[in-house]
């Protein structure tokens, strides 16, 4: 499903053979056979087994076709000179899958509609229309469009993905990229999340013109209020992208790094349509050293902050696992194995401030408080037009923040109350922006009044224990699956408690450990003074279940730790943690220089 401003390039290596092959194929046969219970198929190699398809009638008198009467975006088909798919006759093999009802006739080609349901999320199910007899030359030339030919793993993955973590996408303004015929990441996100738009995308005419069809068919099963919509966008510095210029706050894009020729318009592509701040989100095989070299050119074109998963959740392990184990499967990880990547649109950055932050901080510890507030103020007064009325940014909490400290420290109780005052602007801020991390460290100086010392103001830690607001920031960061494979949804605050719990105790005693993060539950809901009855995500929870969500976020929390020169909110990282030698975290994850 990929899309770039010139033709189809095929290198002279090895690489692009196998695919454009299956394309040959496709091409050459006479009817693709999509009649058992999976399609999802690449090569020999056909599913994970993370959404199962299975073929619809026609015609549901339960679920009535609704047409093309959805809000569309219209798209020029002029500028790359392909023409709409040519018609041909309908054979007698079609006019049979036509009388079974599973099928039916649209431009003289047969049509299907396959059901995808998420084997881990029952109620995440959308359908997508597939052409049952091969592509013409004219629906693929110009493009790299091997997406034409059926849904790939790594389509299905960023599925499951999609329906795993719906408040990545909950009031956000979505565009999947290279869409393909399916469009299935953009369609599950539109049923199973609340985003307040979703835009197909493909610079395929005929893949743009099935994605029409696809948004049409599941319009009932999206969430209220979310507007869906297709249009054909061409990669690279082109009129389409230019016209969407930072309207996304996600991207998402699967298997769309095979042909590195494409790579630098695919990267203008993402540069320029997510907003500062947002996110792609890709899901690729490592296929011959591609997906690295697409990595190393993301970050070289220093526009992104880019994170890599190579192990995604359990699911995915397990369906990794048993199909390296099965030697009929088809299976080659090189091409097949999923990585997922976030690629984090850098914001502009504010530094004009800096150095008066600097002064301040060096003024406080140097004993001269007055002073260090003026500078405070001075640097606010930079950031923040006179008379302005709007509320904080991001930046100008960063500066509340210390000044609001030090005001705390005063015996002054007009200073103390102003203090506090600001601090608790700066918790409107971190609220709003979801920084729980944060929200949990200013809370705590409200509520002490500033009496515990600040790392950033040179004091030492609280306490001998590790800072309890370093684990929620921890697991505020990662991608936290929705639920383990048990079936229990875990909440931030759950998770948090569990990689404190195994910092704390370590992995060698699990019914130890569950006691702890059930333990400390029970603390939050006694502070919040819940007088109600518990929440499910916060119910007592044993053994087997801690054991299980460990399994799934120990790699992302190596992943986020791994850096021992990281600072985190406390002011310290791993490595400069005072407490670090009462932290199990980095034996456990078998972290080095820790």
């Amino acid at each position: 499903a990929m899309a770039s401003g010139g033709d189809a390039a095929v290198d002279s290596g090895g690489r692009a053979k196998a695919r454009w092959g299956l394309l040959a194929a496709a091409l050459k046969k006479k009817t693709q056979d999509q009649t058992g219970a999976t399609s999802v198929s690449v090569m020999r190699f056909k599913s994970f087994g993370l959404m199962v398809a299975t073929r619809q009638p026609s015609s549901d008198p339960a679920k009535p076709d609704l047409g093309s009467t959805g809000p569309k975006i219209a798209y020029d088909t002029s500028d790359v000179g392909l023409n709409p798919p040519q018609t041909a006759p309908v054979r007698g093999e079609k006019e049979e899958t036509k009388a079974e009802g599973s099928g039916g006739e649209e431009g003289g080609r047969g049509v299907a509609w396959n059901l995808y349901t998420s084997t881990y999320h029952p109620q995440c199910a959308v359908e997508v229309r597939v052409y049952t007899d091969p592509p013409s030359a004219r629906d693929l030339l110009g493009f790299n469009n091997t997406g034409n030919v059926c849904v790939w793993p790594s389509e299905e993955v960023l599925a499951h993905h999609c329906a795993s973590h719906p408040e990545e996408f909950a009031s956000k303004a979505v565009c999947e990229i290279g869409a393909g015929m399916s469009g299935l990441a953009g369609l599950v996100i539109a049923a199973t999340s609340t985003p307040t738009s979703v835009l197909l995308t493909d610079g395929n005419a005929a893949s743009a013109d099935n994605l029409i069809a696809c948004i049409d068919r599941n319009r009932p099963r999206f969430s209220e209020g979310t507007a869906v919509t297709t249009a054909r966008l061409v990669w690279g510095n082109t009129p389409t992208v230019a016209e969407l210029e930072e309207r996304f706050d996600v991207v998402v894009c699967a298997d769309c790094l095979f042909f590195t020729e494409a790579h630098s318009e695919l990267i203008h592509t993402v540069q320029t349509v997510l907003k500062p701040g947002g996110v792609a989100v890709m899901v690729a095989p490592p296929r011959s050293g591609t997906l690295d070299a697409f990595v190393d050119r993301a970050k070289a074109s220093g526009a992104f902050e880019v994170t890599r998963m190579d192990v995604l959740d359990v699911a995915v392990v397990k369906a990794h696992q048993a199909a390296v184990a099965d030697p009929n499967s088809g299976y080659d990880p090189n091409i097949h194995r999923p990585v997922l990547l976030r690629l984090t649109k850098k914001e502009p950055e504010v530094t004009v401030h800096r150095p008066l932050l600097a002064e301040a901080e060096k003024l406080w510890q140097n004993g001269s408080r007055e002073d260090a507030i003026t500078k405070y103020d001075e640097a606010l007064a930079l950031l923040r037009p006179a008379g302005s009325t709007a509320p904080p940014t991001a930046v100008e909490a960063e500066v509340m923040l210390g000044k609001g400290f030090a005001l705390l420290q005063f015996e002054d109780p007009a200073k103390v109350d102003a203090g506090l005052k600001v601090l608790n602007a700066v918790l409107e801020v971190a609220r709003t922006s979801g920084n729980s991390a944060q929200v949990q460290f200013v809370e705590m100086l409200v509520k002490s009044k500033g009496q515990i010392p600040s790392h950033g103001h040179g004091g030492g830690c609280a306490d001998a224990s590790p800072c309890d607001s370093q684990f929620v920031d921890v697991a505020s960061k990662i991608i936290r699956p929705g639920a383990d494979p048990t079936g229990r949804s875990w909440e931030l605050p759950a998770d948090a408690a569990l990689i404190k719990a195994v910092s704390d105790l370590g992995v060698g005693d699990w019914g130890a450990v569950a006691a702890a993060v059930s333990a400390r539950l029970a603390e939050n809901a006694a502070d919040k003074g819940d007088k109600g009855e518990t929440a499910a995500a916060d119910a007592p929870m044993g053994p087997r279940q801690v054991e299980a969500r460990w399994t799934q976020l120990a790699p992302m929390v190596r992943a986020e730790i791994s850096d021992p020169t990281l600072e985190r909110d406390c002011g310290h990282s791993c490595g400069t943690c005072p407490t670090r030698s009462q932290c199990h975290l980095h034996e456990v994850l078998d972290i080095e220089d820790m």
